[in-house]
């Protein structure tokens, strides 16, 4: 850890470190006057997360089926779908390892990372000494809780890094809300212990998983004219030749008698590649821009394999 990020951070929690632990008292402990309703989390992400299906959860959610088995997301992201379901058996994936280190810690260490995070001021000064923290110098409670607290804190949840794998994005200022109550951690605890995490590639954490019956959630990184609309995870991250081994597996999913629904940003090309299976358009409000003027409402593709009608698998005699 760089010695002058080190003692700006840890300055600023001591200043403020009276005023954090009543609110964190607060929020944490206190089980006092509440009422039912407060104490009734619902299970939801606590990540702000930029190509979050959040707004299309009301239509993702339709497509679950209790009568699945097992759950899988390869590209896991904030996991709004996987944490609005609560599958009882889930497997969750992503290529970003910090990702899915955060969610082991919040997996086994809720409190306290919670904490962690909570004891961060949220002002530009303490924002870019924690990012300029190495998380390799930290433990896994304290690396996960820089994750949690730069994601909350960035601009519009977006998670970039540079050519040497540094997280680079910008503050946003306070005007990302506060953090999600303890209680919100606590319920993506519970449901994290029922999922299996795993950070490799998509194609690997598919292929090698398929079991009949099976639901997959596929919602990878755009790609825009060969192009990805912003750097999700660093220089590289999904490119056509991705996307074409994603048909791929769609096809192997099938084959092997389980189900999947795929997310993207309309496409003519993908579409094609996919006529073959049931295609949705719906209506979702890109918020990847930086101005708001440019934040225009989109068409994204809902693909799947799962017949509402004759709930059999679509495509099988193809």
């Amino acid at each position: 850890m760089k010695v002058d990020s080190y003692i700006l951070v840890s300055h600023s929690i001591a200043i403020h470190e009276s005023s954090l632990k009543g609110h964190r008292n607060k929020m944490i402990y206190s089980k006092h006057n509440r009422t039912n309703s407060e104490t009734e989390v619902s299970m939801t992400a606590f990540l702000r997360w930029a190509g979050s299906k959040r707004q299309l959860l009301p239509t993702l959610t339709t497509y679950w089926s209790e009568n699945f088995n097992t759950y899988h997301e390869p590209f896991l992201g904030s996991g709004s779908l996987l944490f609005s379901l609560s599958p009882n058996k889930a497997a969750g994936n992503d290529l970003n390892k910090d990702l899915i280190q955060m969610y082991e810690a919040v997996r086994d260490n809720p409190k306290e990372t919670y904490r962690e995070a909570l004891d961060l001021e949220v002002t530009k000064e303490v924002y870019y000494a924690t990012r300029g923290v190495d998380p390799r110098e930290l433990d896994p409670i304290k690396r996960a809780a820089r994750f949690i607290y730069l994601n909350r804190n960035c601009f519009n949840g977006i998670y970039r890094t540079n050519k040497s794998g540094k997280f680079n994005v910008p503050f946003s200022g306070k005007k990302t809300g506060s953090l999600p109550s303890y209680e919100i951690f606590k319920n993506a605890s519970k449901q994290l212990r029922r999922t299996r995490l795993t950070s490799v590639d998509f194609e690997e954490a598919i292929i090698n998983d398929i079991h009949e019956n099976d639901f997959f959630y596929l919602d990878p990184p755009y790609i825009s004219r060969d192009k990805r609309i912003f750097s999700e995870y660093g220089p590289e991250c999904f490119t056509e030749d991705d996307m074409k081994r994603l048909i791929d597996c769609t096809d192997e999913i099938n084959k092997r008698g389980a189900f999947f629904l795929l997310s993207f940003a309309e496409c003519d090309r993908t579409m094609n590649n996919l006529s073959r299976f049931i295609t949705k358009k719906v209506e979702t409000r890109r918020v990847i821009a930086s101005s708001s003027k440019k934040r225009r409402i989109e068409n994204e593709l809902l693909i799947t394999n799962i017949d509402f009608d004759i709930k059999k698998t679509a495509g099988s005699d193809l």
